[in-house]
Parts: structure tokens; sequence; C-alpha cells
């Protein structure tokens, strides 16, 4: 299906951004920034956004180092364990606006620090850039998702 739409996560421990976009036009937009309130709280909103966007895959940024030994990092855990979560749920979900959703991991090398270069060209508060970050690392995230495709 050409017309996927995506959501892309930027998995954090107190913050987690949002961006959306589909594969047809290949193109992101930073949405969200969820407080990572705990599981229970973040799955909820991530469906919510699901059902709101119609979306057809998450792609997750993987944290992965710069490294060549690629390292587990406790980041890196915390991530898969996540997507792992966020899938058992999907394949759970009697609902059918989640159920037949697919879930990627794609890597997030540095986009935080892209992010906040954005930002800063677009002559962006501070206050703004802490508060939009993850949601514009998201959009990183989901715009390279697209370029490799």
């Amino acid at each position: 299906m050409a017309n996927k739409r995506v959501l892309a996560v930027d998995y954090g421990t107190k913050r987690i951004g949002v961006a959306t976009g589909s594969l047809e036009t290949k193109v992101a937009f930073p949405k969200e920034v969820i407080p990572n309130k705990g599981i229970e709280f973040v799955l909820k909103e991530i469906f919510a956004f699901c059902k709101k966007w119609e979306i057809d895959l998450i792609v997750v940024g993987m944290p992965l180092n710069m490294r060549e030994d690629q390292a587990e990092t406790a980041m890196i855990v915390a991530v898969k364990k996540f997507v792992k979560t966020l899938k058992g749920r999907i394949s759970a979900s009697k609902e059918e606006y989640i159920s037949h959703i697919e879930v990627e991991m794609f890597d997030e090398r540095l986009s935080s620090f892209e992010a906040d270069s954005l930002m800063k060209s677009a002559q962006k508060k501070e206050s703004e850039r802490v508060k939009y970050r993850d949601a514009y690392a998201a959009q990183i995230i989901l715009q390279r998702f697209f370029d490799s495709k």
C-alpha cells in the first residue's frame, strides 16, 4: 500500500516525540511530545494518535551509537523493551484501528542534535526548543526513514 500513514516515535525516558507522514508524500511533520508517565499512559496516547491519524505503520527510533561494536546501552535496552510491549499490545488488540499496525525500528543516530540545529535555524526560542525537541527529532527519524525508501 503506497499511501501508508506512518507515526514516528522518538522514545525517551522523560519525553516521547511523535511525528506523522505518509509513504505516498514522503514528508514528515512534527506533532506532539508525550510525557513518559509509564508504559500504560504512553501506549494509551500512542494508540489515540493511531486512531486520530489512521496510522498503518509505527517507526520507532533506535538510539544506536557511533561506535562499531554497537554495545547495548541502557537506552537501547529500554527502546527494545518498549517495542516488544508495543508489538505485543498491537497483536493482542481487538480494535481494528490498532490490530493491523506494523512496527519497525529505524536508526535515529544524531536526530536530537539535528533537531536542535533545525530549530535554531528556524529561530525558535530556547524554551520552544526544549519543549518541542523530541517531536522534531521524531520528524527527522521519519524523514530519514522516508528517504531510505
